[in-house]
């Protein structure tokens, strides 16, 4: 099993990493911690799509 942890808030962060780090032990699962950041402007948008075309090509389990 894996488990997604996504935190953004400061005042949310450290609880909410407590609380699914806890479960994943439980569980036995691997986990992916995802800081979630503001919209992106126009301005970043080519490079994000760039990024994403390469991350196409990886062998990676996702």
């Amino acid at each position: 099993m894996k488990i997604l942890i996504g935190i953004s808030s400061k005042q949310y962060s450290g609880p909410t990493l407590d609380v699914g780090m806890r479960i994943a032990s439980i569980l036995n699962s691997s986990t992916t911690i995802l800081d979630v950041g503001q919209k992106i402007s126009e301005f970043s948008y080519k490079d994000v799509s760039i990024a994403n075309e390469l991350m196409e090509s990886w062998d990676i389990d996702r």
